[in-house]
């Protein structure tokens, strides 16, 4: 089926899903059905101008979520955030491997500068580095920029983002950026002995880590997995989700009752468990259906080592924080979903890493 016809189907089909819409809100009040529409005929169309079907399936899962809720305008911007996401992976989708690589190294040489200017300034909230962030996510977004580096040109930077994840003390960072290194030593082109020594690196290096800031007994020991906890129990019982933007209001009800959980929690710190909650069961399909495609595509060496280490810190990041709430790691993140959607369906690279799907075009 060509992509004409399918853009041609979904928006065909917007009108009769119109007639759901003409419906009262409340009672007899038809004040807001051109609210929803609206909200229904503009998804449509959004969801026809993506070419990828994984962007899609995501953008109607989520219509469905805020649509299958009263009107609220939390659901509108969460639906908002989301097609701005898929925006902006479409876009990047359709850019050269090389230019989006480099800025994404440009924005973690800005982090970095940033964090030494603090520590010069001598302004480190626990001792530990921030950038424009709070230590979390700042140690969140330099792992999802560090497969940017996993080059011969610029390999050298590695150590340093590494050392910068350490000091923000950071465990999601951390293991994000762990699980990249590995992945990206498996993907790459090198020898087994390279390989041995490299992940024989990374082990010891996970090791320190776990020995000097034992990141297991802080996540279990925190309201972090309380919270968790929680709203995996909430979204089992809730087969269709309680619609989008409903983790803020919704979740401190469910949760008051425990005296443990005394921070409110805006976000879940966890990107499938918040998206499950929100979305439902078909949310859950849709991850998983994704994840597994994404890791077999990995596996089988059609992505280079950087594509596949930024997918792997991804991963890794979304389940210790919110990592699409917070934009600049958001606008990181849909950044390696774009290059690894474009490349999944061109094939593999060359030796030296390089997307080799521009030549291949060109015969």
């Amino acid at each position: 089926m060509t992509a004409k016809k399918v853009q041609e189907y979904l928006i065909l089909a917007a009108l009769p899903g119109l007639m759901l819409c003409v419906v009262p809100v409340e009672g007899m009040d038809f004040r807001l059905s051109w609210h929803l529409a609206f909200l229904w005929l503009g998804c449509f169309l959004f969801t026809a101008w993506l070419s990828s079907w994984w962007l899609r399936a995501m953008c109607l899962v989520s219509l469905v979520a805020a649509a299958s809720v009263p009107p609220v305008i939390t659901a509108y911007l969460t639906l908002g955030t989301i097609m701005a996401g898929l925006a902006v992976i479409e876009k990047i989708s359709g850019m050269e491997d090389e230019r989006v690589l480099s800025w994404i190294q440009i924005a973690a040489c800005a982090g970095l500068l940033w964090m030494g200017l603090q520590q010069h300034a001598g302004i480190l909230p626990e001792g530990r580095f921030i950038g424009p962030f709070n230590p979390d996510a700042a140690g969140v977004f330099l792992a999802l920029c560090l497969p940017a580096f996993f080059s011969r040109k610029t390999w050298p930077f590695i150590g340093i983002i590494l050392a910068a994840i350490i000091l923000t003390k950071t465990s999601t960072g951390f293991a994000a950026a762990i699980a990249a290194c590995a992945v990206a030593a498996f993907v790459a082109p090198l020898s087994r002995k390279s390989k041995v020594a490299a992940l024989a690196a990374i082990v010891i290096l996970a090791g320190l880590f776990v020995w000097k800031v034992d990141p297991i007994a802080k996540t279990i020991g925190c309201d972090r997995w309380i919270a968790w906890s929680h709203g995996t129990r909430a979204a089992i019982h809730a087969p269709a989700g309680y619609g989008l933007g409903s983790w803020e209001t919704v979740f401190p009800l469910m949760a008051s009752g425990d005296a443990r959980l005394g921070q409110y929690f805006r976000q879940a710190h966890n990107e499938y468990i918040q998206y499950t909650f929100e979305a439902g069961w078909p949310a859950v399909v849709l991850m998983a259906t994704f994840i597994i495609s994404a890791a077999l595509i990995v596996v089988t060496g059609a992505i280079s080592p950087p594509i596949a280490g930024g997918m792997a810190a991804l991963a890794v990041s979304c389940a210790g924080w919110h990592t699409f709430h917070v934009a600049p790691l958001a606008l990181i993140g849909c950044a390696w979903l774009g290059l690894f959607l474009k490349n999944a369906q061109k094939g593999a690279y060359n030796e030296q890493g390089y997307i080799i799907h521009a030549a291949m075009d060109k015969n």
